[in-house]
């Protein structure tokens, strides 16, 4: 059985695309410095000329809130939600322009000036034109603000220079990294975009509004900035509220904290726009630490994903506690101070309330009164950088543990704190300090998940006994879809269809997901068309697509979820993979094409292109789409395998002995590779490599009578019929039915 990603990429088309992740990217537009606005046929929208309700701060919707909230209303207004999104004001924003800066990185050059008097940033792409941008509004508050620029197609862009207003000084948020404008990531492509990126969580009321056919957007807002119309809805008996509308429900403490959640999440969206009070599983997919390099195996964050995953992982989520326990959720400032541990022991003082662990502070950090190791959130919360400035502590309060940093490179808050110091002193003396109560189920955990992120086999055994004892929904979902390569699997399949009776939506999600690519799944999966969660429902309905079947009902949700995501690359390949299941092969094509443009430095989507391009039978296309992914990553097997395979398929026997022979020195345990190496050998006429190889795949594969019978043909061509015959017996003995080798064994028994 193979386990790992390797398996989605090694499958059909259908699962590969399924398993698109973040590539993305997009074209975009500039002016010649020379001018000091654009041409009128390239003249991008203006922000303040946007078809929207208000662009002040504060927004005259708050301000009628004021009159009966005046409380709420000042806490509101000194926060960092009221001023998330503002336009570009010259006396605020006049001390971030008062001098001209250059700034270079890799080949791009940056310049902040002022062109007859308004703030400009002028850019220039490995020496070629200078394009001139004029900024038109700001993201963030502290420790940083980012300026947004126009561009065709109703786009705003964000700037990669940010002004850090306490040092006074311009910096790249990208470090000394120089991104490729061939990468999604890069500052002008998609993957910067703020109607797509930002706008939903820095404005009230967004609508992104994009349109397929003109790759444009018609974004429509009600107010900059996070205001109360955000997080409340439009209450009934309020101005301008629907009488038909109650959002009761954002009162009790699950539901505020799913409002929260849409934001301090990373998610994909499902429908476009989340109405205060409803639940934050009916409109996006969180991102949990299944997805290798997201977050680090113990749960720690690792890449960008703000707050609430984090939190829903942790014990202390486990248990109910919720953003509005620790913070005001007007102001967003802690409801107690942290720097003498008072909001953490408001549940932690002994004996201990709401469940918490008691503790006695001092006995247990074994650190000085008033040091930096006596504070809780130092140990349990501990500072990452984005942004390269911008300081966020990790909700998911987990157990510094050395031990994993030494086997699996998990940063632990000991050696953050104590720099000086090696990994082996930190793991000493927390053995002393602590002794057998470190080895605790996360740190097993943690040593399961990095094994079934490199596709290690025997993680399927731990990670089973693991699913048995976790009472955490999340963690549930975290394994559920980490077993999904091992579907086949009688005890994984148990568990599987076991957890689409959960009571958590994530849950039945991660375990329908994993039983995708189970031949025979699709009866026990489609009842959840018709689950209480749309993103159960979701799930279920692209389930049909991938098994080839139509969607039900819910085919108007479907599609109201793909067209969310058309305007990345992963929501391109979702609409290919849809319109190739209703045999639309001309759109899927486009969409296919739009995937790989939109990130040209992706070796997934080259690769994913040159896969669908394959199965439209256009062959020299597909040839330049696998060449390029594998120019990409030359390293990779799945790639160098399947151009070899094209190759063999366009009769270039050569390249693809060369480029199978490659793939199995990259990866000794490719079973397919071997099998179709030795078929290689073998057509060559290099009959004992073949055997070697058709060996080896033999023991790989050990479900498959592919090798054993490819083996008999060999050694029956040399005459070898006592040897074709145990040959067959062991590819029958792996699949009885396998007519193959019935035919075989039949004509080569007859006299």
């Amino acid at each position: 059985m193979e386990f790992g990603v390797k398996k989605t990429l090694r499958s059909q088309i259908f699962p590969a695309l399924l398993g698109a992740g973040a590539l993305w990217a997009c074209l975009g537009w500039a002016c010649s410095r020379q001018q000091e606005s654009p041409t009128p046929e390239t003249a991008p929208q203006a922000l303040s000329d946007s078809p929207s309700s208000d662009s002040q701060i504060p927004s005259p919707q708050a301000q009628q809130c004021a009159r009966c909230h005046r409380e709420a209303y000042d806490s509101w207004l000194t926060s960092q939600h009221a001023w998330a999104n503002r336009r570009l004001d010259p006396a605020k924003d006049g001390a971030a322009f008062e001098k001209e800066t250059s700034l270079s990185i890799g080949a791009s050059r940056f310049q902040v000036t002022r062109v007859k008097g308004r703030p400009a940033f002028v850019w220039n792409e490995a020496g070629g034109q200078e394009r001139l941008f004029f900024p038109e509004a700001v993201i963030g508050v502290a420790p940083l603000w980012q300026y947004l620029v126009p561009a065709p197609g109703g786009r705003w862009q964000v700037f990669p220079l940010a002004w850090d207003p306490a040092a006074r000084e311009w910096f790249h948020v990208f470090g000394e990294e120089a991104r490729d404008p061939q990468d999604w990531g890069h500052w002008f492509n998609r993957g910067n975009n703020w109607n797509s990126q930002c706008a939903s969580c820095h404005m009230s009321g967004f609508e992104k509004g994009y349109d397929p056919q003109t790759d444009a957007y018609h974004s429509r807002w009600r107010g900059m900035g996070v205001s109360c119309l955000q997080c409340h809805g439009e209450k009934k008996g309020h101005p301008e509220a629907d009488p038909g509308e109650d959002k009761s429900a954002a009162k009790t403490p699950g539901r505020a904290q799913d409002t929260c959640a849409s934001c301090h999440s990373r998610r994909e969206e499902l429908t476009g726009r989340f109405p205060p009070g409803e639940s934050f599983e009916d409109h996006y997919r969180l991102v949990l630490a299944d997805q290798e390099g997201v977050y680090y195996p113990d749960g720690q964050v690792r890449q960008e994903n703000f707050e609430y995953g984090s939190l829903l992982m942790s014990r202390m989520g486990l248990k109910g506690i919720t953003c509005l326990d620790c913070h005001n959720p007007h102001s967003g400032k802690l409801l107690l101070p942290v720097e003498n541990n008072a909001l953490c022991l408001s549940c932690h003082r002994i004996p201990g309330k709401r469940g918490a662990v008691p503790i006695e502070p001092l006995a247990h950090s074994r650190h000085p009164a008033g040091s930096k190791g006596s504070l809780c959130i130092e140990c349990h919360m501990p500072v990452t950088k984005f942004m390269i400035r911008d300081p966020r502590r990790d909700h998911g309060f987990t157990i510094p543990d050395p031990l994993l940093t030494k086997e699996l490179g998990v940063p632990n808050a000991c050696n953050r704190c104590h720099s000086d110091r090696s990994t082996e002193w930190a793991v000493e003396w927390t053995r002393k300090w602590f002794g057998s109560k470190m080895d605790r189920p996360s740190r097993r955990r943690a040593r399961a998940i990095a094994r079934a992120h490199k596709g290690d086999a025997g993680a399927v055994s731990e990670l089973i006994a693991l699913l048995e004892q976790e009472e955490n929904p999340a963690w549930r979902a975290v394994l559920l879809s980490l077993l999904s390569p091992g579907a086949q699997d009688p005890r994984v399949r148990k568990h599987l269809q076991g957890a689409l009776q959960s009571d958590h939506p994530l849950v039945r999600s991660a375990a329908l997901r994993a039983l995708r690519e189970a031949p025979d799944f699709f009866e026990e999966t489609a009842s959840l068309q018709d689950d209480p969660s749309r993103l159960v429902r979701v799930d279920a309905l692209w389930s049909s697509v991938v098994q080839g079947k139509t969607p039900g009902s819910g085919l108007p949700e479907l599609m109201r979820y793909l067209e969310e995501n058309a305007d990345q690359p992963q929501g391109a390949l979702k609409q290919a993979q849809f319109l190739l299941a209703r045999g639309e092969k001309d759109k899927a094509e486009l969409w296919i094409r739009k995937a790989a443009d939109w990130d040209r430095s992706s070796a997934y989507a080259q690769f994913l292109k040159g896969q669908v391009l394959n199965l439209l039978g256009k062959n020299l296309e597909a040839l330049g789409a696998f060449q390029e992914a594998q120019r990409l990553e030359p390293e990779n097997a799945d790639y160098t395998y399947s151009l070899g395979l094209l190759y063999a398929e366009l009769n270039r026997s050569r390249e693809a002995l060369e480029l199978l022979k490659k793939t199995v020195q990259l990866d000794p345990s490719f079973g397919r590779a071997w099998y179709n190496l030795g078929l290689a050998y073998a057509q060559s006429g290099d009959v004992e490599p073949a055997l070697r190889a058709l060996a080896k795949a033999e023991v790989l594969l050990a479900d498959s009578p592919d090798p054993a019978y490819a083996i008999a043909t060999i050694v029956l061509r040399r005459g070898d019929k006592a040897q074709a015959e145990k040959a067959l017996g062991r590819a029958l003995a792996r699949n009885p039915q396998f007519s193959p080798a019935l035919e075989l064994m039949s004509r080569i028994s007859q006299p």
